[in-house]
């Protein structure tokens, strides 16, 4: 039997007033006479509209696939038409390209955003609801909750609108897995990964909490890590409510989810912001042991042990959870709310206290006393007031158990050469925080809304390349890099990896031409005239595998690298036109994609890693489908060499370098996309700023030099700063994952210069890093958090500078 949506719609209105779940009941009981299938379908929009609903904050990764409800009988008429081949509809400046996703109340759309180019997502609410004001209503004030809380560690919404027929709010594509996700895969995590996730999702409620909001649903499936850095972002504001109404709602059903809910939010009681700090307890002591705190065979059970049980004790579970992190979890656990620690901000300092502890950057933090009993909220109190130092042998032991467990961590030990996959290792790219509207004043509105990692959580970030010593770097290598000035090494060098292979004479057969760092910043790869890819471990300065090209012929040399941002594959271009692919872990090797017998000028992974691009001596770029091994499309630049490519950050477009003029591609189709910009330079380095909204290029004329770096604005095609300092040309540069620092080296002047864009005029620092007889300077790389900047020395070596300690932000002072 059919079921008309008028029906379904006016039942749900009707018993979406009702005040108790048996007024609901007997209501459907007699307006549905019988009718099974139009009282499920009612239901189901009943629990969707009294529940947490997927569709408000989950990233577009996260929607189920095919899931059939309510909103499955939805059309798209709510759209406009559009003329673009392959679009739904047009909603206003938005292109919609295809359906993502479906919740209870709405649908999933992935468009572009014509304005600032870009892709993005949208979620509306579904036409049958939209027409209904408390639905309408909910949808929207949800919605602005949370775009109203702008932080790092919360995801980012950039528009909600609320004119057109349906309402709809506008927000970032992102990438990543849920914490759920990853304690699934994982079990129990690590203790430096409890602590930073634990401390960013402190950092993001305390955000929350600031602007009057209560989340209410804090779990695991509602923590997204990025890819790259594993970047918390808090999802799913469908239940957030403003402190003054953070109770039942309106129904007088419970609202969370029972695992990892408050016992005030189990009891129906009222709850504020310290309900949040009770489920990120409950977070936190699933990242210590794989499972929730409380687990029951239904639902009513799992609420009756969360408000009268104590769950069983960490360290009965897993011995290795210092006590100080068991007390911390069970004073956040406390059953009173007086009885925790009182504010998300308190519990994100003594996390961070904790973490830098570990990391060697600060004393251990007073021990959290723990509850006097742990079976029920009848014992004594405890409040935060009453946090002291715990006994000696408390503290020692806390202290051990944590250093143990942290020193392989900080260590970077090389990854298990066995492993020949290889899980995805993480890098400081898509990952967010706020860029402040000054900055870049005159590129345009996308900075204003777009984010980027914060500079002083990137600077905190450990790196392997911290464990190198200069007292360690051999006479040979510092001979062969500073020649008679080998005993006055720049203090800025930590280390020489490589071998003398020219014995002190500028030799060109034996220079390193390209270089790049792991994603994870643990190996550092090189290629130059030898034909051979040597990989060197940055928490040793060891050589840690050599990777030859055995079948070419001739005496092609490695003309550039890059590895995958997943950490799984490294690629590398030659002379002669040959592309080869190793496993990176394990140096498996994976053969040569293309023998043309033409250059290959630059390599470059997408963002996602899927496709490879090349640029080619014959005036062209292939794209090729890294997993078929197979072109996917070919671009015509002309007959003008292609010196240099990048993708850009959401990886939807290519940029390319011929003839003077630097073209923009789009991915998806290879057709050319938005205005070129000509400046009659040959350029041979372009780099995308991490928002995507700025491009860096740096080159020279026929005639002569540019020795300065471009800045352009890509929206209007325009150049809006020169950064000038260089006395030759510039190859080659890298920016920050903070876009706040450019790195860039000279060709000729043995220099490279740090450019620090963080307020202000662009302020430099020049590093001289080669002498006058050895003037070959092509290539560099920065480590992931960028720290440490690896330069190709044309001794077949490369100089590792390090450019800030652990903790603290490269700045260059003011003048």
């Amino acid at each position: 039997m059919s079921v008309s949506s008028g029906a379904v719609k006016q039942l749900f209105l009707a018993a979406s007033e009702k005040s108790t779940i048996a007024e609901r009941s007997a209501f459907l009981e007699e307006s549905c006479g019988g009718d099974a299938t139009l009282r499920r379908r009612v239901e189901e929009l009943l629990q969707a509209h009294d529940q947490a609903d997927p569709l408000l904050d989950h990233p577009v990764i996260l929607q189920a696939e095919g899931e059939i409800s309510p909103a499955t009988d939805d059309s798209l008429s709510f759209l406009e038409s559009s003329q673009k081949p392959g679009s739904l509809g047009r909603l206003g400046h938005y292109e919609v390209l295809e359906v993502i996703g479906r919740g209870g109340m709405g649908i999933v759309l992935k468009a572009f955003d014509e304005k600032l180019q870009r892709v993005i997502a949208i979620k509306a609410l579904a036409p049958l609801l939209a027409t209904t004001g408390s639905a309408r209503q909910r949808f929207v004030r949800e919605a602005r909750a949370a775009a109203a809380v702008t932080h790092d560690n919360v995801i980012a919404i950039h528009a909600v609108e609320d004119d057109g027929a349906v309402p709809f709010l506008v927000m970032q594509c992102i990438h990543g897995k849920t914490l759920q996700e990853k304690l699934d895969q994982k079990g129990p995590l690590e203790l430096a990964e409890i602590l930073r996730i634990g401390l960013q999702i402190a950092d993001g409620l305390a955000a929350a909490h600031r602007h009057g909001l209560v989340h209410r649903d804090v779990k695991p499936a509602n923590i997204l890590l990025e890819n790259s850095v594993e970047r918390v972002k808090i999802t799913d504001f469908g239940l957030a409510r403003a402190v003054d109404d953070a109770s039942l709602t309106q129904s007088g059903l419970i609202a969370g989810t029972p695992m990892y809910m408050s016992p005030e939010q189990a009891e129906g009681e009222r709850v504020d912001h310290r309900s949040d700090l009770f489920s990120l307890g409950s977070v936190m002591y699933a990242m210590c042991c794989g499972h929730p705190p409380f687990r029951a065979t239904s639902t009513p059970a799992v609420l009756k042990r969360v408000a009268n049980d104590a769950p069983r004790p960490l360290h009965e579970i897993n011995a290795s959870i210092p006590d100080w992190l068991e007390a911390i979890i069970d004073v956040l656990m406390a059953k009173s709310p007086a009885d925790r620690i009182q504010t998300a901000a308190e519990v994100a300092k003594l996390l961070g206290d904790h973490l830098a502890h570990l990391q060697g950057r600060g004393q251990l933090p007073l021990l959290v006393q723990p509850r006097p009993t742990r079976h029920s909220k009848a014992g004594g109190k405890f409040t935060p007031k009453k946090v002291a130092i715990g006994a000696c042998a408390v503290f020692v032991v806390g202290t051990l158990v944590g250093l143990a467990m942290w020193r392989p961590w900080l260590a970077n030990s090389p990854i298990d050469p066995d492993n020949s996959i290889g899980e995805p290792v993480p890098q400081p790219r898509e990952i967010v925080a706020k860029l402040p509207k000054k900055k870049w004043a005159k590129v345009g509105t996308s900075v204003s809304a777009s984010s980027l990692i914060d500079s002083l959580e990137l600077a905190r970030l450990p790196a392997a390349a911290d464990a190198l010593d200069p007292k360690n770097i051999p006479l040979a290598l510092r001979k062969a890099a500073f020649g008679s000035d080998a005993k006055n090494v720049p203090p800025e060098v930590v280390a020489i990896v490589g071998e003398d292979l020219h014995k002190g004479q500028a030799n060109q057969q034996c220079q390193m031409y390209t270089i790049a760092f792991s994603p994870d910043g643990k190996v550092l790869a090189m290629g130059g005239f030898d034909r051979v890819v040597r990989l060197w471990d940055m928490s040793t300065g060891k050589l840690k595998q050599a990777l030859t090209w055995e079948d070419r012929l001739g005496q092609p040399y490695i003309y550039s690298l890059a590895y995958s941002p997943d950490g799984k594959l490294l690629a590398a271009a030659d002379s002669q036109g040959g592309i080869r692919l190793w496993q990176a872990i394990s140096g498996k090797d994976l053969g040569t994609l293309v023998v043309p017998g033409q250059r290959m000028n630059q390599v470059a992974f997408s963002p996602d890693s899927q496709l490879l691009a090349v640029a080619r001596v014959k005036g062209d770029v292939q794209i090729w489908d890294v997993a078929k091994r197979s072109v996917r499309r070919t671009i015509v630049n002309g007959n003008e060499e292609v010196w240099c490519l990048a993708f850009s950050p959401d990886g939807t477009t290519l940029a390319t370098s011929a003839a003077g003029v630097v073209r923009f591609w789009e991915v998806s189709s290879g057709n050319m996309s938005g205005s070129q910009l000509v400046d009659g330079s040959n350029v041979r380095w372009v780099g995308y700023h991490p928002l995507g909204n700025v491009l860096a290029t740096a080159g020279s004329t026929a005639h002569g030099f540019i020795l300065s770096i471009q800045l352009w604005d890509i929206a209007n095609a325009s150049r809006f700063r020169d950064l000038e300092g260089h006395t030759s040309t510039v190859l080659t540069g890298a920016w920050r994952a903070d876009g706040k620092m450019l790195a860039t080296a000279g060709e000729t002047d043995g220099t490279v210069r740090v450019w620090d864009l963080s307020d202000g005029p662009a302020r430099s620092q020049a590093f001289k890093l080669v002498p006058p007889n050895l003037q070959w300077l092509h290539a560099i790389s920065l480590s992931p958090e960028g720290r440490y900047l690896a330069v190709a020395h044309p001794a077949g070596i490369a100089l590792i500078v390090r450019l800030a300690k652990q903790g603290e932000v490269f700045s260059v002072p003011k003048s």
